[in-house]
């Protein structure tokens, strides 16, 4: 006996453990007045079981047409006569787009690539269309990995079900929670599993704003470290349908977070390298410094009014890490930019939104560092152990650099690279001589002033 003839001799026809009313006609009454959908509508139920939501909503609604579309035979065999049945996997319904006027998906998101549902479901409705999500999700890693193994069911947080809908093109109306519990012995039994997940029923309208992945040459920018690497894994589904990862190796990238990088290129399908050399370009240009002189600048050297070249830590970081990846950017004519950056990283965002060369997106903008910290940790994502030793807003990209003073990179060699430590102190005390001069010629001038 198939799984759902056990269930139906239970009470259960849905193939839903939780709903919004006690009874299975009154859940579907409710759903239907949550839709308020105009006469005639064009419903589209993807993953449909058995059809029986269709057939509770009949007799509230009998003008309504629904479409059922469904890859296993015997359910759609189960399906009312009346339906239109389509046997389609539902992220490639064959279907003409535009044709609905609702899309539901109930208890079938897990069983694909969530976006790519939600893509397909975008694709069928009609401008302010309305996707119905009833649905349970899991947050934790370990409820995640339980839900795969036992239900062979992909599980996700509803504030990330939540940003893909967003990001696909749909906007959430409403959430509600589905607090009745469906009979039988069966459900009961089932509790220490599905107990673990959260369950809601959410109405999402398809708007005409916000960052629609469809039609746009997107990427993410990846730099291996706490922010990115939570930015990637938030976005995770587009990576695996094909978003594109760009990553720029300084020639000089932390040890550390190579590692972090090569755990990502495992799994990522497109992962795109940007080759610097920094320690080329400091052999030519200087070492970079959080204070500079114009003496130890390029037309202060000219001059010969230092034998010390500095240059700016930003200045080193546009031309090796920053600069690298926006020409990228351009040549591959991405138009739609996908960064970790947050407000609680220097308390203002250099670009979010529309630029003069491409749209900005920034997923963590709101987040604090324990926000992703916390997040690392929910979805078991590797976490780079420099963290344990800097105490500033990022890890450092290249292990020789001489700015950044106050990220504590002292002591992350002493700990870790401590063969790197000696030639990390004199680039420090060259650095010191000549800020001391410049510094001992401002003091002088100074004096002068009493």
């Amino acid at each position: 006996m198939r799984p759902e003839q056990i269930l139906n001799a239970e009470g259960v026809e849905l193939l839903a453990y939780w709903r919004l009313a006690e009874s299975e006609p009154e859940h579907a009454a409710e759903l239907l007045r949550l839709l308020a959908l105009p006469r005639g509508a064009r419903v589209v139920d993807l993953g449909c079981g058995t059809g029986r939501l269709a057939e509770l909503c009949r007799p509230v609604r009998p003008d309504l047409h629904w479409t059922l579309v469904n890859v296993d035979h015997w359910q759609l065999a189960q399906a009312p006569d009346w339906a239109e049945v389509v046997a389609a996997d539902m992220v490639a319904t064959g279907l003409s787009a535009g044709r609905a006027d609702a899309v539901v998906v109930a208890y079938a998101l897990g069983y694909c690539n969530p976006v790519a549902v939600l893509e397909e479901a975008a694709r069928l409705l009609a401008p302010g269309g309305q996707l119905v999500l009833h649905e349970l999700y899991a947050a934790r890693h370990d409820d995640q990995a339980l839900a795969r193994e036992v239900l062979g069911y992909r599980l996700a947080s509803f504030p990330e079900v939540s940003l893909w809908a967003q990001l696909v093109g749909f906007d959430l109306v409403v959430a509600l929670q589905d607090e009745h519990r469906a009979p039988g012995a069966t459900v009961a039994g089932a509790l220490p599993v599905f107990g673990r997940f959260d369950h809601s029923v959410a109405v999402f309208r398809l708007g005409d704003r916000g960052h629609s992945f469809r039609g746009r040459h997107a990427a993410l920018q990846f730099s291996g470290g706490k922010d990115s690497q939570a930015c990637l894994h938030l976005l995770r589904p587009f990576v695996e349908l094909g978003l594109p990862v760009y990553w720029t190796h300084t020639g000089d990238t932390i040890p550390e977070t190579v590692e972090v990088v090569e755990q990502a290129r495992a799994w990522v399908p497109d992962f795109r390298v940007i080759q610097a050399d920094v320690l080329a370009w400091k052999a030519a240009h200087g070492m970079p410094s959080d204070v500079t002189t114009a003496q130890s600048g390029w037309i202060g050297r000219q001059y010969g009014m230092s034998d010390v070249a500095l240059v700016g830590r930003m200045d080193c970081c546009w031309h090796n890490l920053m600069r690298p990846m926006h020409e990228r950017m351009l040549a591959d004519g991405i138009d739609l930019v996908i960064r970790g950056t947050k407000r609680a990283d220097t308390g203002r965002v250099p670009a979010v939104g529309a630029t003069e060369h491409y749209e900005v997106l920034l997923p963590l903008l709101d987040w604090s560092h324990d926000d992703v910290f916390a997040y690392l940790d929910q979805v078991g994502a590797p976490r780079s152990p420099v963290y344990d030793t800097f105490r500033a807003i990022s890890a450092p990209e290249c292990l020789h650099c001489t700015a950044w003073w106050d990220d504590g990179k002292a002591a992350y060699l002493k700990q870790r690279h401590p063969e790197v430590l000696p030639e990390y102190r004199i680039g420090l005390q060259t650095i010191r001589a000549e800020l001391a001069r410049r510094m001992q010629e401002l003091d002088d001038e100074l004096s002068e002033t009493e």
